[in-house]
């Protein structure tokens, strides 16, 4: 099989940018409403590491504290949207909508406010 000719230096200039535009981007978050889309999706799917993983230094118990809550709830289902996320400096706020649905009362609509940091490794939940 014939091997394909190598790379010429436009060419491999061009390949060596785009290595860096995507790769940052797969690393974490680039902006508040990616860090806050991520943590929402985590939560939505009670994947309490994920979450962690998106929080500046969560507790020891973070994943273990989340579980029992949404066990003493009898959380059956919920999902979250989030709001404009308003940024000043390196913080940030994103409003958040919760739809719950517990089993032994239903339906349950909450709202709350995530704050977050801009970090060497990206966007971060407070």
């Amino acid at each position: 099989m014939a091997r394909p000719p190598p790379l010429g230096p436009t060419s491999l200039a061009l390949a060596v940018v785009a290595v860096l535009l995507v790769l940052p981007g797969c690393a974490s978050p680039t902006s508040p409403s990616a860090t806050v889309d991520r943590y929402l999706s985590a939560w939505s799917h009670a994947d309490y590491s994920a979450m962690a993983a998106l929080v500046v230094r969560p507790p020891s118990d973070f994943v273990t504290f989340n579980r029992q809550v949404a066990d003493d709830l009898d959380l059956e289902r919920a999902t979250y949207r989030p709001g404009t996320a308003t940024v000043s400096g390196s913080g940030a706020r994103v409003s958040v909508t919760g739809h719950l649905v517990l089993v032994p009362f239903g339906p349950l609509v909450l709202h709350t406010t995530l704050r977050l940091t801009d970090t060497a490794s990206g966007w971060r939940v407070l």
